[in-house]
C-alpha cells in the first residue's frame, strides 16, 4: 500500500518548506511520486493523502493527469482528506476512485481566485530597489512592482473564466453528476465534509484508516497483512544527490532564495503566491 501525500499549497516545480509559508506540494515531486507508484508492481492500492488549500492550476491539473494515469493501470485511488481539501486541493482529489473526508473537513470551494501583492512601495521604504529587462506590454503582468492596467484586468478575467469553466466541467466528469447540478455546488463554496458528503462531492466520511481499509477491500487485500509506504521516499544517499529529470524522486525540494522568501510571505498574509486554485486565506482545525 502506498501512500502520496499532498500537503500545502499546490506549485509547479518540486516540493518546499518555507520557514514562513510552511510545507508545499510541487507537481513535480508528486507526479514523480505518482509514475514511481504507477511502475511498481508491488504496490496494489493507493491512498492519497491531501491536506492542501490549493495553489497553482497548472499544478493540480498535471497532479491530477497522474492521479487519472494511476487509475488507468487498474490499481485503486482512494483520496483521504485532511483538515482542509478545497480549491486546488480537491481538483487533485476528485478523479480518485472513492473520496474520504471527516464531517469536518473544510472541502470543495470549487472556484478561481487569483491576484498579487503590489510591494514596490513597501520595499522602498526600506531602501531596496528592484529594476526589470522585460519586452511586450505584459511581460510583467504578475510583478510585484506594478499594478494591473485596464487591459491587464480584462486579461486576467477572462482567464479566471475559462479556469473556472474547466474546473467544473472536470468536477463534474470526476464526480459523475451533470455540469448544471455541479455548478451549482461552485461558485467558490466552501463545504464541510459532511455537507459535501450530502452534496455527492465526497463519496465516505471517515479518516486516514478507513480510507486504508477501503483501499484494502477493493484490491483484495488483508488489512492486518499489509505494508504501508509512504511516498516519495528516499535514503541518506539519494537527498545528497541532485535530480536529473522530473521522475526522479530527488525532486523534493526547492533551493530557499528570495522569490522562495516573498512567496513564503504571500502565504503568510493569506495571498495566493502562485496559481488561482487557492483559497483566500488558510484555516486550521482544532
Amino acid at each position: 500500500m502506498a501512500v502520496v501525500r499532498v500537503t500545502g499549497g499546490i506549485t509547479v516545480g518540486r516540493n518546499s518548506n518555507s520557514p514562513l509559508g510552511g510545507p508545499g506540494s510541487g507537481s513535480d515531486t508528486v507526479g514523480a511520486a505518482l509514475r514511481a507508484v504507477a511502475d511498481n508492481e508491488r504496490v496494489k492500492a493507493v491512498v492519497l493523502r491531501v491536506d492542501s488549500p490549493g495553489g497553482s492550476y497548472v499544478a493540480s491539473d498535471a497532479i491530477r493527469n497522474e492521479v487519472l494515469r494511476l487509475r488507468s493501470t487498474g490499481r485503486p485511488v482512494i483520496a483521504s482528506m485532511g483538515g482542509v481539501a478545497a480549491s486546488g486541493g480537491y481538483f487533485v482529489a476528485m478523479p480518485a476512485d472513492v473520496i474520504v473526508a471527516q464531517p469536518g473537513t473544510i472541502t470543495g470551494s470549487i472556484g478561481v481566485l487569483t491576484g498579487k501583492g503590489v510591494v514596490r512601495d513597501a520595499l522602498g521604504r526600506i531602501g531596496i530597489s528592484r529594476e526589470a529587462v522585460s519586452e511586450g506590454a505584459n511581460a510583467q503582468m504578475y510583478s510585484a512592482q506594478e499594478e494591473f492596467t485596464d487591459e491587464q484586468w480584462a486579461r486576467l478575467e477572462e482567464t479566471l473564466d475559462r479556469i473556472y469553466k474547466d474546473f467544473v466541467a472536470k468536477a463534474a466528469q470526476d464526480r459523475g453528476l451533470p455540469e448544471d447540478q455541479l455548478e451549482s455546488l461552485a461558485r467558490g463554496r466552501v463545504w464541510t465534509g459532511a455537507d459535501a458528503h450530502s452534496h455527492k462531492l465526497i463519496d465516505e466520511l471517515g479518516g486516514f484508516q478507513h480510507a486504508l481499509t477501503l483501499a484494502c477491500n477493493r484490491a483484495g487485500l488483508d488489512r492486518d497483512e499489509i505494508a504501508v509506504t509512504a511516498v516519495p521516499h528516499r535514503n541518506l544517499l539519494s537527498q545528497l544527490k541532485a535530480p536529473t529529470t522530473t521522475d526522479d524522486l530527488a525532486v523534493s525540494a526547492a533551493p530557499l532564495t528570495l522569490d522562495g522568501l516573498t512567496t513564503g510571505l504571500y502565504s503568510a498574509l493569506g495571498l495566493p503566491p502562485a496559481g488561482v486554485l487557492r483559497m483566500p486565506f488558510s484555516w486550521e482545525i482544532s
